[in-house]
């Protein structure tokens, strides 16, 4: 197990952590000094091996810190893509990752007793668990893609995140009735939630439907009503909305110009020294790629 338990560390370039194996940042204290924040800022990519666990970041009021329950928080910053293979638990909160989050397979099988492996007391130590694995994103900007698929565990939660491209969750299986709360979140692309079990509720977190600024498929659809609390008579609301601040479109010139209607705009190609052809968006959504009419790429 690896503790971030002190100070503003920072990796240059990327960090793996090995089959079995924990990598812990969630401690609220720069060098245990009342009244600072301690951060990971990890420069490349990060990769979880099968078994691995990653609990990275903490905040006073939906993760407290490992090290002092009043310490307002710790971030985490990843500038390239994260990526578990079949993890045992992946737990991040106020966490931003530059690229992609691609997680499949693992979790601690459908159950909540208290019996991670011997090598994974980690779990033990969380705030409010008695042990029980887990995964959970709270309060995460991802600034690519989003997948989430074949984990099977107790819970799972993924509330109040930004994500720039598209959100994928996809054969999730908890033991726990009150999962799976995927809430609150805004999906810039395409929101897909399929075979997942239990379906998507609202259950006790209090939070809302999703914002999506493309297509909601699945449980995710638009047109999924779902029960909200237990009030009388019955409110049933949708799981996912349309975000109507994705309703415009570019226009792209053929001299590279690029203009925006009603669409967030990220700069303008004129000039380029052949004519463009056509363009699209950038993978993750934040910009657009340009093409000429010979094939040629332009970011």
């Amino acid at each position: 197990m690896c503790h971030i338990s002190a100070g503003n560390v920072v990796v240059t370039g990327s960090a793996t952590v090995e089959a079995g194996a924990a990598l812990v940042s969630a401690y609220g204290l720069a060098n245990k000094v009342p009244g600072t924040a301690s951060s990971l800022t990890i420069g490349g990519d990060v990769t979880a091996a099968a078994g691995a666990s990653l609990i990275l970041g903490c905040e006073i009021i939906h993760f407290v810190c490992l090290d002092d329950a009043t310490a307002p928080k710790s971030v985490t910053t990843i500038g390239g893509n994260l990526t578990a293979a079949a993890p045992l638990g992946v737990i991040l909160h106020d966490t931003t990752i530059a690229g992609d989050l691609r997680s499949t397979g693992g979790g601690g099988g459908k159950t909540c007793a208290a019996t991670p492996p011997p090598n994974q007391t980690v779990f033990y130590a969380l705030p409010g668990n008695g042990g029980s694995v887990y995964s959970d994103i709270e309060d995460t900007v991802v600034e690519g893609n989003l997948w989430f698929t074949g984990l099977t565990s107790c819970w799972f939660g993924a509330l109040r995140d930004t994500i720039w491209g598209s959100a994928t969750f996809s054969n999730l299986t908890f033991m726990d009735f009150d999962s799976i709360e995927i809430l609150s979140s805004k999906v810039h692309g395409n929101m897909i939630c399929q075979n997942d079990a239990p379906p998507l509720q609202f259950g006790d977190a209090g939070q809302a439907g999703n914002e999506v600024g493309g297509y909601g498929t699945g449980q995710c659809a638009f047109s999924r009503q779902v029960r909200y609390g237990r009030g009388v008579p019955a409110q049933y609301v949708p799981m996912a909305m349309h975000d109507p601040n994705y309703d415009g479109y570019w226009l792209a010139a053929s001299d590279g110009g690029i203009f925006s209607f009603n669409a967030l705009f990220y700069g303008s190609g004129t000039g380029q020294p052949e004519p463009i052809g056509g363009f699209s968006a950038a993978p993750g959504g934040k910009g657009y790629q340009l093409a000429t009419t010979t094939g040629t790429a332009l970011p």
